[in-house]
């Protein structure tokens, strides 16, 4: 009998255990749920009625003004220090004022932003319906022109897309990747490129220093290809003089075979 007792006793002491562990585990709960609600009040309440902005700045912009770029951003002051969407800025003032590649919002406690601006600028142009359109080295297209800019790479595709000002122009990825890498071999040997045609990739040409023609062929060997071209120019200059023009074709280059001629232009052929 007494034994009975006790283990209805020890029955009785961890019943009361399990249930103050599930009043104290409902507890527990309960506290999480109101924190999490408080927190998210909290959350909603900052984003429409705390820290409205007084102050707006704009940081290492050159291209366009403080004013412009705040005015495109639609940030005005008394909107929500934490009621803005850098996204939506983002897309505004990228395509909106397209020579900005990127920005950045840093917000200031408890009533401040700054638009940190990230700038790019012109590298290549194209030709499109007699109007050229300039682009940075990811395509963007930044600006469009009458006349051809100065200074800057023509680029001859076929199959051009039509052109919109502040997007990417996209001619395919293997293409971008095929005239930023001979554009940068060449620009690195300190020979300028006026214009690069890559209509056929078995038959890539360039005009070079505004008064030679180069026939490259194929990517192939272009590394090989550039240097030899860039050693070929004073040799060229000291023979025939510096405003001599002509054509010179690589595209037979190899390692084996390295004798490529210089065609000069006869004066009364220019242009």
């Amino acid at each position: 009998m007494e034994v009975k007792e006790s283990v209805n006793k020890k029955y009785a002491a961890a019943d009361r255990l399990a249930r103050r562990r599930r009043k104290k585990a409902k507890i527990i709960a309960l506290l999480c749920s109101v924190t999490v609600l408080v927190l998210g009040v909290l959350l909603i309440l900052s984003c429409t009625v705390f820290f409205p902005i007084n102050k707006i700045s704009v940081k290492n912009n050159t291209v366009y003004s403080a004013d412009m770029i705040t005015d495109f951003s639609g940030i005005e002051i008394g909107d929500k220090l934490f009621g803005i969407s850098e996204n939506k800025v983002r897309s505004e003032l990228t395509t909106s004022l397209p020579y900005i590649k990127t920005i950045k919002l840093k917000r200031v406690p408890f009533d401040a932003v700054e638009i940190i601006v990230t700038e790019t600028s012109d590298v290549y142009c194209y030709n499109q319906n007699g109007k050229y359109y300039t682009s940075d080295s990811d395509n963007k297209v930044l600006a469009s022109f009458d006349t051809k800019p100065q200074g800057i790479t023509e680029i001859i595709v076929g199959n051009l897309p039509q052109i919109y000002t502040g997007y990417k122009l996209d001619i395919g990825e293997e293409n971008l990747l095929l005239i930023n890498e001979i554009c940068g071999l060449l620009t690195n040997a300190n020979i300028e490129v006026d214009t690069l045609n890559i209509s056929s990739i078995s038959e890539i040409t360039a005009m070079v220093n505004s008064r030679y023609e180069v026939n490259f062929g194929t990517i192939q060997n272009i590394e090989q290809k550039t240097e030899h071209l860039r050693a070929m120019i004073p040799l060229i200059i000291s023979k025939n003089g510096e405003d001599a023009t002509g054509s010179i074709d690589l595209s037979a280059w190899t390692s084996d075979n390295r004798q490529i001629p210089f065609v000069l232009k006869e004066k009364n052929e220019k242009n």
